[in-house]
C-alpha cells in the first residue's frame, strides 16, 4: 500500500501527467469548436473531422481509467490512496462519462439522448428549417445569407457566448418554447456563474490575507532603505534576499508546525525517516549501517536531523569555523572552495569542487571536534539536512541502550582517523 501512494504521488507531478493534462485541455477545447459544425454540411472536411472526433472519443475513454487514480482533495490535503480515489470517482462523474462515452461509442440510447440534447440546444437557434409549423424563430431576419457557413457559425458562437455572460446581443426568442428555454438558460447561468465569481473571489482574500503580513514588511524595509540613504546596490541586494527568505518560508520547514512536536514517538520517527532516512544511503558508512540496524537509523533522523534553506550567492559556512554537524546537499547547486594547502600558494590555484545532490560534507565532525578546512557557498537556492553533532552525541550516550552500535562505530572511525593522520 505504501509502493502504491509513492507511485501514485510520482505519477501525479510527473510530466507524464501534465502532458496527459494539456491533451485533456485541447480536446475539451476541439469538442467546443466542432459541436456546432454538425449542424452543416462540411464536404470533404467531414471526413477529417470524423477522424479527429473519434480519435477525441477513444481519449475520453481512456481518461476513465485515468480519473480513477486521480488524487482527491480533502480540506487541503492531497489523498492519493487508490480506495479513496476510485469511490471518490465513483461517486462523481464515473456515471455521466461512461453513460457519455459507451453512448457515443455504440450507439445506445443513452448516448442518442446526449446527442440529440446538444443538437437541439443549436438547432433551436440555426436551423430555420426545422420549423415544421411556420413558427417564427430566433434566426428569423438575421440571416442575410442562410448558406454561408461562417456567418452560421459566428452567428451560432455569439450567441451561445451571450447567454452565459452579461453582454447583449440582437438574437432574442420569438415563441414559448424558446423563450422558456432562454429563462432557464439564464437561471443557471446565474447560479453558475456567481458560485464562479464568488469561489475566485474567496480565494483571492485569502491570498491577499497570507500575503499582507509579507507586504507589510516589505513596505517597513523600503522605507528603511530610503530613509536610510541606501546605495542602490545594496538596497537591491537586500531586497532580493528578504523576496527570497520569503519564498523559502512559503516551504513550510519542520520547525514551523508547532503540532508535529506533539505527535507520538511512533508516528514522529515513520515521519522523520521519510524525510531524512534517504540522506543515509548516500554515506558509505551509514548505509551499511542501515543494513546492520535500520531501526537505530530511524531514531537518529527524529533526534538529530533538521532542515536548513540558504539563498543563492550566500556563504553556508568560512573556512577556520567550527563545524556544528554534517551537511548533506538536498536540493540545489553548491561550490566548496578548499584552504591553501601552504602560505605561498595563491588561493586560485585550488580548484572549487562542485557540489551535487548527496554530498556529506564534514563528516568527522560526528566523531570529533572540527573546523572546517575551506568555504561553502551556495550557487543556487539550496536545501540541504543538517546531522546535528551534539544531538547525535547524545543519541550515542551510554544511557541510550541503542546507541551502544554507533559507539562502536565511532570508535572505528576515530581510530581510522588516528592512522590517516599519522601516516600523513
Amino acid at each position: 500500500d505504501h509502493q502504491d501512494q509513492i507511485w501514485l504521488q510520482t505519477l501525479r507531478f510527473a510530466s507524464l501527467w501534465f502532458s496527459w493534462s494539456i491533451i485533456l485541455l485541447l480536446a475539451v477545447l476541439w469538442d467546443a469548436v466542432t459541436i456546432p459544425l454538425q449542424l452543416f454540411d462540411l464536404g470533404a472536411f467531414s471526413l477529417t473531422l470524423d477522424a479527429i472526433n473519434n480519435a477525441t472519443i477513444m481519449f475520453w475513454f481512456s481518461d476513465i481509467p485515468v480519473s480513477c487514480f486521480t488524487a482527491v482533495d480533502r480540506d487541503g490535503v492531497l489523498d492519493f490512496r487508490p480506495r479513496s480515489c476510485i469511490h471518490d470517482y465513483l461517486r462523481g462523474w464515473c456515471v455521466p462519462d461512461v453513460l457519455m462515452v459507451l453512448g457515443v461509442l455504440s450507439g445506445t440510447k443513452a448516448g442518442d439522448v446526449v446527442v440529440s440534447i446538444v443538437t437541439w440546444l443549436v438547432q433551436a437557434v440555426l436551423d430555420a428549417r426545422t420549423n415544421r409549423e411556420g413558427r417564427p424563430t430566433w434566426a428569423d431576419g438575421h440571416l442575410k445569407s442562410p448558406d454561408d457557413f461562417r456567418e452560421l457559425y459566428a452567428l451560432s458562437l455569439h450567441w451561445s457566448l451571450t447567454q452565459f455572460t452579461p453582454s447583449t446581443q440582437d438574437i432574442g426568442p420569438s415563441n414559448v418554447s424558446e423563450r422558456i428555454f432562454a429563462a432557464g438558460v439564464v437561471i443557471f447561468a446565474l447560479i453558475v456563474f456567481s458560485s464562479f465569481v464568488s469561489s475566485i473571489t474567496n480565494q483571492m482574500n485569502q491570498i491577499r490575507t497570507w500575503n499582507s503580513k509579507n507586504i507589510e514588511l516589505d513596505a517597513v524595509l523600503r522605507h528603511f532603505l530610503r530613509s536610510r540613504k541606501i546605495s542602490t546596490q545594496l538596497g537591491v541586494r537586500i531586497t532580493n534576499f528578504f523576496k527570497i527568505s520569503q519564498k523559502q518560508k512559503a516551504k513550510t520547514p519542520l520547525e514551523s508546525i508547532s503540532f508535529l512536536a506533539s505527535l507520538p514517538e511512533s508516528l514522529k520517527i515513520h515521519l522523520y525517516s521519510e524525510i531524512f532516512l534517504p540522506a543515509f544511503k548516500t554515506s558509505g558508512l551509514f548505509s551499511r549501517v542501515m543494513r546492520v540496524d535500520y531501526r537505530l537509523l530511524s531514531k537518529t533522523c527524529s533526534r538529530a536531523f533538521k532542515e536548513h534553506y540558504c539563498p543563492p550567492d550566500i556563504d553556508i559556512f568560512i573556512e577556520g569555523a567550527t563545524a556544528a554537524g554534517v551537511l548533506v546537499v538536498h536540493h540545489g547547486d553548491m561550490t566548496y572552495q578548499p584552504r591553501a594547502l601552504s602560505r605561498f600558494t595563491h588561493l586560485s590555484a585550488v580548484k572549487p569542487v562542485r557540489l551535487q545532490k548527496g554530498v556529506w560534507i564534514s563528516e568527522a565532525s560526528l566523531w570529533c571536534v572540527w573546523s572546517y578546512a575551506g568555504s561553502l557557498r551556495a550557487d543556487t537556492a539550496c536545501d540541504f539536512h543538517l546531522l546535528d553533532s551534539d544531538a547525535f552525541s547524545r543519541v550515542c550516550q551510554p544511557g541510550d541502550p541503542e546507541g551502544l552500535g554507533f559507539r562502536g562505530f565511532r570508535f572505528m572511525a576515530q581510530r581510522g582517523q588516528g592512522r590517516r593522520q599519522r601516516k600523513n
